[in-house]
Parts: C-alpha cells; sequence; structure tokens
C-alpha cells in the first residue's frame, strides 16, 4: 500500500493531514510512472505490485550506474 511505501521512503512520519495527502499523492504517481514504463505491474485487484523483467534489468542497471565511479564510466 502507498503507506508501506511512505514509511520506507520517509524517515518520519506526517505531520499533518495536508502532507499525508501530499505524500500519498507523491507515492501514487510515481508507481504511474512506473507502471506506464512496463517496470512494474498490478497483481489482481489487490494494492500489490510485482517487478516486470524489463523492471529487473533497468532497475539493475541503475543501480550499477549509481554504484560505479564516474571516473571508471569516463574510462570506459
Amino acid at each position: 500500500s502507498t503507506r508501506q511505501i511512505q514509511q520506507t521512503l520517509y524517515d518520519r512520519p506526517p505531520q499533518s493531514p495536508a502532507e499525508r495527502r501530499r505524500r500519498s499523492a507523491q507515492v501514487s504517481h510515481r508507481l504511474r510512472l512506473l507502471r506506464r514504463h512496463g517496470l512494474i505491474h498490478k497483481v489482481g485487484v489487490k494494492r500489490l505490485y510485482r517487478i516486470t523483467p524489463h523492471g529487473h534489468g533497468v532497475m539493475s542497471l541503475a543501480l550499477n550506474l549509481r554504484a560505479a565511479d564516474s571516473v571508471d564510466l569516463l574510462a570506459a
């Protein structure tokens, strides 16, 4: 659920109802973008998402680029 994702993304709980709505909207927007790009798919009618095979490849590449040293990337 978006609440579980919010707990993972943010260090502290929302301080106001407005902040709770804003965070919920941000998480929903990010999930929608990931679905549009084919990185995740929704499982049935539940609030459950799975990473697609394409998503695994893209996310692995992103994590490797994040961990790589920029000097190594420029030398390649």
